[in-house]
């Protein structure tokens, strides 16, 4: 019997219990998927951290479980955290599923606006300056990006994709804001990848 995993990484802010990932979830029960929402705990100030956590969960319920397929999913935030925890662990074969990618690798900090800077503060913006795109991703990726959704987000796809040498996929979701659970976002997804 196929033991595949679905690990869930939602975005700033969020739980991964809005309606967007509940649609999420249901898809991936209903294809077989053992669902696990990764929940980053986000009054952590820095992102090295989250991802250091997020990571322990991951690699804790693989060794507990031990699925023989691996599918990581994240939104905006969770999506940055998913795309440095697959290219840290070379976990099974495993599937990446990357919506509205947050830009803020470090070759994306100085196009960020100003207001985006000032958010992040010196110390954000200094750790999150450590993370560089992977150029050794090689899980099989599908990007989703909001048709709607600032440039900066929408060109970071477009350089997550050129930059990604395995199977890959970008999906650029009709009149969608940065927001999974409204304009059929999710829905977008769920019919693209299950």
């Amino acid at each position: 019997m196929s033991k595949k995993t679905f690990y869930l990484i939602p975005g700033l802010g969020e739980k991964g219990t809005e309606l967007g990932y509940k649609n999420l979830s249901v898809a991936a029960k209903l294809f077989g998927f053992r669902v696990v929402i990764i929940k980053p705990d986000w009054r952590v100030p820095l992102m090295s951290d989250l991802i250091r956590r997020s990571l322990r969960k991951i690699d804790a319920n693989v060794k507990k479980n031990k699925p023989d397929h691996v599918t990581i999913f994240g939104f905006s935030f969770g999506a940055f955290i998913a795309v440095v925890i697959a290219s840290k662990r070379k976990l099974l074969p495993i599937d990446l599923i990357l919506c509205s990618l947050s830009p803020y690798f470090n070759e994306d900090i100085e196009y960020l606006p100003e207001n985006w800077k000032k958010e992040l503060g010196d110390d954000g913006i200094k750790d999150f300056s450590r993370y560089t795109f992977p150029k050794n991703l090689k899980a099989r990726t599908l990007i989703f990006v909001g048709e709607k959704e600032h440039k900066i987000v929408r060109d970071r796809a477009t350089r997550a994709y050129e930059a990604i040498k395995g199977r890959k996929s970008l999906l650029v979701v009709p009149n969608a804001r940065h927001d999974i659970s409204k304009n059929d976002y999710a829905k977008v997804v769920v019919k693209a990848v299950f």
